[in-house]
């Protein structure tokens, strides 16, 4: 046990941002319940793993706190701040994409880091191509305006805009989308994108379109409003037609063999996602009458 005025925080340590409200509510939970996590420091009393509960320990007024004295070199130590920080008490996307890039400064595979650290190489991917965004989209997921979920939608129109393929501004507009809570969800994101992927001389018309309280389908039945007039300029019209035509036997011949019986609590959602294509081809049906 160590005086908390003994201790001293990591400055080389992953985490760059500590929230507030959090400290607060572990303090009262440490009033309450007491320390139940050892802090680990170095021989120095530099605190290796444990600065949140730290902090809170302090606000609680505690006079003594558990430490685990560990001497280890740098490599492990990052590791154990970056486990941390990823399992125990999670930083911000953009601290960990820093800690990532620190922690393996050569080129390894996302599938090892992935073991490493515990995650799979889809959330390495995602984090690590966080620091190669424009500035306003670091500070925009940083401060938790977007989620990192929007990060493969936001990084893949934004290899456009570097390439010419799309106008100066597509990616800050659609991170502005995101932000606004306009698309909520990785669904209804990456359908935005794959659709400037898909026309990028519409691109502007996708982001202006106002996305507010739709689901995916509503989604994605926006952006088909805007692809038609694109399509029938720059694509082969019979084989978009022929395309639609064999999308809508596959689909019929999906809910043939459906085992409904199987659905258990995913009925209710299934059900209102039904409706609407029920509604979405109805439509279909008296136009093609």
């Amino acid at each position: 046990m160590l005086s908390p005025t003994k201790l001293k925080p990591d400055p080389k340590q992953p985490r760059r941002r500590f929230d507030k409200v959090d400290i607060e509510e572990l303090a009262e939970s440490i009033r309450r319940t007491g320390l139940l996590k050892n802090i680990e420091a170095d021989p120095l009393h530099t605190i290796i793993t444990g600065e949140l509960r730290w902090r809170a320990a302090r606000i609680a007024g505690l006079k003594e706190v558990p430490v685990r004295i560990l001497d280890i070199p740098r490599a492990e130590r990052l590791s154990r701040q970056l486990h941390e920080n990823i399992h125990v008490t999670p930083m911000g996307p953009y601290d960990i994409a820093e800690a990532l890039k620190a922690m393996f400064p050569t080129a390894v595979g996302t599938e090892k880091i992935g073991r490493i650290v515990g995650k799979n190489s889809q959330w390495v991917r995602d984090h690590l191509k966080l620091l190669e965004m424009p500035k306003p989209i670091q500070r925009a997921i940083a401060d938790g305006r977007v989620p990192i979920t929007g990060i493969r939608s936001v990084a893949r129109i934004d290899a456009l805009e570097k390439d010419g393929h799309v106008k100066k501004g597509t990616t800050s507009a659609l991170a502005n989308k995101i932000a606004k809570k306009e698309l909520t969800n990785r669904d209804s994101m990456d359908r935005v994108a794959q659709a400037i992927a898909d026309n990028p001389g519409a691109a502007h018309q996708y982001v202006e379109q106002s996305y507010k309280g739709k689901d995916e389908w509503e989604v994605q039945a926006t952006l088909d409003r805007i692809a038609p007039t694109y399509l029938t300029q720059k694509l082969n019209y019979d084989t978009a037609i022929e395309a639609m035509v064999k999308t809508a036997r596959s689909l019929t011949k999906r809910l043939e063999e459906f085992p409904f019986e199987k659905l258990g609590t995913k009925r209710t959602g299934l059900l209102s996602d039904l409706k609407r294509l029920k509604e979405i081809m109805s439509e279909w049906h008296e136009k093609l009458k």
